[in-house]
């Protein structure tokens, strides 16, 4: 298949905002809602948010794996979290906010799942290469970092009709990419039992569970600590959202060589030692050079973790249960600790403290490595290993 410009472009507005998309949400919303409930109230309702988002991405997966193009799937996820994020404006009781919250969290859950889905589908089909395409996103979300800390630093209201001018352009963006089809649309069931037989798959969703405990847990709370107790400026925490995902840039250009070279297998004990060292330093990490230091272990700790689970199912799973995998990945560890983490997390905080809750954090990290020693070392199928591009295929 001939590589299409217009359709790269498309990719590349599609990664590029969708992850920017999710700065508002993973590095803003948790500052707004403390700007009117305590630790313990933004914890509750992250936590009822987060719950829609281990059921919300499975049945948009499923959706888009019985639609005639994946793509219309995605927009209308889109379309619905602009109205979905403007409406959170509009009142601050607990009530609304929980409520808003949740149905925000139903529409904008699947974003990562499907566009990885589309992205990944068009790269194996036309040769096109994965990680330049994919690193628009890293480079966006840290530049929406930066740019809303300086508009929210006026009025955080301002980051309302800010989501809805990205949203738009992001829209524009899925009507340019490539059209890729549901597999298994048309057809008169759809069965996701098949999905429960690849157990490597579960291991590793359970070990990117332990480091999502650690990351829902920093950014619902993190940053009103680093403005409220140790008294940062809030454009600092902007700055931090850049620098968390600075790892994420060479990792993304090399993307195939990482895997064929190392494997599944190299590359989770090297997120699960990032994400041990990560926790730690952060409990006992204080000031802003420190904290932006320890900035740099975020996406190797989890958007990499991440990406061994994207690469298994692109590799592995069939093509009729992509998307719908892609989505189980989003749902259970990443929506499923997140709920475990902001329902914990507030009384924590509250009980122990940010520090000690992330020694918390750390032991739970220190599991991953005990899974992978049980699980993922000894595995001699070779799935998890390091590849030639040539046998993979």
């Amino acid at each position: 298949m001939k590589i299409s410009k217009r359709f790269i472009a498309g990719l590349v507005i599609i990664n590029g905002l969708i992850y920017g998309l999710n700065t508002f949400y993973n590095c803003f919303v948790p500052l707004y809602l403390a700007e009117y409930h305590s630790p313990s109230g933004v914890g509750i309702i992250i936590a009822a948010a987060s719950l829609v988002a281990i059921i919300a991405p499975i049945l948009w997966g499923i959706a888009a794996d019985r639609a005639k193009y994946k793509n219309s799937v995605l927009l209308t996820s889109v379309i619905l979290s602009a109205i979905a994020f403007y409406a959170l404006s509009f009142g601050h009781s607990f009530v609304y906010l929980l409520i808003a919250m949740m149905v925000l969290m139903a529409v904008m859950s699947p974003f990562p799942g499907l566009v990885d889905t589309i992205t990944m589908e068009y790269s194996k089909s036309s040769g096109m290469k994965y990680g330049p395409v994919r690193n628009t996103g890293t480079i966006v979300y840290a530049v929406i970092g930066i740019w809303l800390s300086l508009i929210a630093g006026e009025s955080m209201k301002m980051i309302f009709p800010a989501f809805i001018g990205v949203a738009a352009v992001c829209a524009a963006g899925i009507m340019m990419s490539p059209k890729v089809e549901g597999h298994s649309h048309g057809k008169a069931g759809f069965d996701i039992r098949p999905l429960l037989r690849y157990k490597k798959l579960f291991v590793i969703f359970a070990m990117l569970g332990l480091a999502m405990f650690g990351w829902g847990f920093y950014s619902n709370f993190f940053p009103a600590y680093m403005t409220q107790t140790l008294g940062l400026p809030q454009w600092i925490w902007g700055v931090n959202i850049a620098v968390t995902v600075a790892l994420e840039i060479p990792f993304f250009i090399w993307f195939d060589k990482v895997f064929d070279r190392f494997g599944i297998k190299g590359v989770l004990l090297y997120t699960s030692v990032m994400t041990v060292l990560r926790c730690f330093m952060l409990a006992f990490f204080h000031s802003a050079a420190a904290i932006l230091l320890t900035g740099l272990f975020t996406g190797p700790a989890i958007t990499i973790t991440m990406y061994c689970a994207s690469v298994y199912i692109n590799r592995y799973i069939p093509d009729e249960l992509k998307a719908t995998g892609q989505n189980v990945n989003q749902a259970l560890p990443c929506g499923g600790m997140r709920v475990v983490a902001a329902l914990t997390g507030g009384f924590m905080s509250e009980r122990i403290g940010i520090p000690g809750s992330m020694i918390v954090c750390g032991i739970m990290a220190l599991a991953m490595l005990v899974l992978w020693l049980i699980f993922i070392m000894p595995d001699k199928s070779g799935e998890l290993d390091g590849v030639k591009k040539s046998d993979r295929d």
